[in-house]
């Protein structure tokens, strides 16, 4: 990854709203992308693919403020 990437991933994580958006997009995103793949097969399927994405999307903040945080300590490469 560029420097510029690194500095957006660490820019997102530090501010728990953004955190949380980019999670939901990529739930929503597998879901539609899996519902997508699926099209041939029956409609109940598709369906259960969107409800767990939509109960996963309820569960998201729940369970990012009730789950403690955790610090991980990167090593911060000197920059050129």
């Amino acid at each position: 990854m560029t420097p510029a990437m690194w500095d957006a991933v660490l820019w997102i994580s530090a501010s728990p709203e953004l955190s949380l958006l980019v999670k939901a997009t990529v739930i929503v995103a597998a879901a539609l992308l899996i519902a997508r793949l699926a099209f041939r097969s029956r409609a109940s399927v598709r369906h259960v693919v969107i409800a767990t994405a939509f109960a996963a999307l309820i569960a998201l903040p729940i369970l990012a403020a009730s789950v403690p945080a955790i610090a991980i300590e990167v090593p911060a490469a000197p920059r050129q």
